[in-house]
């Protein structure tokens, strides 16, 4: 979240800092309200979305209660259905075989006619022979017809006969076939209302657990905190904690190393300046002889480190101030996201830079100068005399200095002989491994921190 009007401030001043805390306190005022609308806005969510839930599952319960009770009704609309069917087959068996009976007796009944008349017919023709010619003729003829009616009567009665087995046959067969449909749909009812039943089942049991989970859903609302509300700055980011270590780690760097810089570059023109002076005490001494001035010889060396220090000046802000921080957000770059660094001189810390060193320097050289110029001509014409050697204080301490064979005692008397030497050789090594003892330590201590 970006703060608002915060790009009026650069984010390393501390009006930044003052505004972003007075914003900061601002938001800290209104914590509470927010954490309460941020809890019955969760409240509010969780209950919507437990009413929806509650609606799907009683829709749900409805439309398969529905789809139950329909299932029911055709079970029961099927068992009614084979009842019917089956007291229809029961009837139509009844009414069959009632038929059967029927047409069983009408047959015997024929037959039992076809006997009489054949006994009657058998009477005929035992009297026939008694009979006149005429009659018997005539009678022969009823005798012949009446056999031929029973003939065709007895035909009729067999065809009947097989007919009617035929019919009983079939119709047994419609029965049976019937009866097996019947059975066949008592076996799917009784699939059925299993299927019914375990369905129910599973539908009670899914019916219970939605609603078991609906519950502890609605107890979990009423369990609903009261949520925290953090307020983070970028001093809460690690990496940008990260990142500003390490800037300060650079910026305590910067406050130490330009002291250390001063001493050496004030020892480093202290002793340039003197093997100049020294190796031109002929011409110092014959510019002296000629008439000029202590003032106007100084300014030949004054004049020389001046043009240095600019010189030198200008080349070292241009490093320092362009090359060197563009290099170090380079290799910054590879650890962390940022966005392109915008450089620019700045002249009042170059112009303090400027002012310091040039007073060390062109002071150092002013120093060694009037030290020179103090002699005679004549005196610095001629090659300056070696300095006279004298007893150290090492010396006195005779069982240490007994102990030192020649070549350490010469370089004893040389460290208090040439004090000047001597110190430049401890500051330059100490310029030299300082930077690489801050490094160990530096790395030592991130390590440290990092596991």
């Amino acid at each position: 979240m970006k703060v608002k009007e915060s790009d009026k401030y650069k984010t390393s001043s501390k009006s930044y800092e003052n505004y972003i805390e007075n914003v900061t306190h601002e938001i800290e005022n209104i914590k509470e309200e927010r954490e309460n609308a941020k809890q019955n806005s969760l409240i509010a969510k969780a209950q919507d979305k437990v009413n929806e839930a509650e609606k799907e599952l009683n829709d749900e319960k409805r439309r398969a209660e529905s789809k139950i009770k329909e299932a029911e009704n055709d079970i029961e609309q099927a068992k009614k259905d084979i009842n019917n069917a089956e007291k229809e087959i029961e009837t139509n068996l009844k009414k069959a075989e009632k038929e059967f009976e029927n047409a069983k007796t009408k047959i015997e009944n024929a037959k039992t006619e076809i006997t009489n008349n054949e006994t009657e017919l058998a009477k005929k023709e035992g009297y026939i022979n008694s009979l006149p010619a005429e009659q018997k003729a005539i009678a022969q003829k009823e005798i012949e017809a009446g056999k031929q009616k029973l003939k065709i009567a007895k035909a009729e009665i067999e065809k009947q006969e097989s007919e009617l087995e035929k019919t009983k046959k079939s119709t047994y067969n419609e029965i049976e076939k019937a009866k097996k449909e019947i059975n066949k749909g008592k076996s799917e009812i009784t699939k059925g209302e299993k299927e019914l039943n375990d369905n129910k089942k599973e539908f009670e049991e899914k019916i219970r657990d939605a609603e078991s989970k609906l519950q502890d859903a609605k107890d979990k609302i009423s369990d609903i905190e009261n949520p925290t509300w953090y307020i983070l700055d970028r001093n809460s980011n690690a990496g940008y904690i990260s990142f500003i270590q390490d800037t300060d780690s650079i910026a305590n760097i910067g406050r130490v190393f330009p002291i250390v810089f001063f001493v050496v570059a004030t020892l480093i023109s202290l002793t340039s300046m003197t093997r100049m002076v020294e190796e031109q005490r002929m011409q110092i001494g014959t510019l002296k002889a000629l008439g000029y001035s202590k003032k106007q010889i100084m300014m030949k060396y004054i004049i020389y480190a001046g043009a240095a220090c600019i010189i030198g000046g200008i080349i070292g802000m241009s490093i320092g101030f362009i090359i060197i921080p563009k290099i170090i957000w380079i290799m910054y770059g590879i650890i962390y996201q940022m966005t392109d660094i915008s450089l620019s001189f700045n002249l009042a810390y170059g112009g303090i830079g400027l002012v310091l060193i040039s007073i060390c320097i062109i002071g150092a050289t002013i120093y060694t100068a009037f030290r020179e110029l103090r002699n005679e001509p004549a005196k610095l014409m001629r090659p300056k005399a070696p300095k006279s050697g004298n007893r150290v204080i090492l010396e006195r301490v005779t069982f240490i200095w007994k102990h030192l064979n020649f070549s350490k005692k010469v370089t004893v008397r040389n460290i208090f002989r040439y004090k000047k030497r001597f110190l430049m050789t401890v500051v330059r090594n100490t310029r030299l491994y300082s930077p690489y003892t801050y490094r160990v330590w530096n790395k030592g201590f991130r390590n440290a921190n990092s596991a």
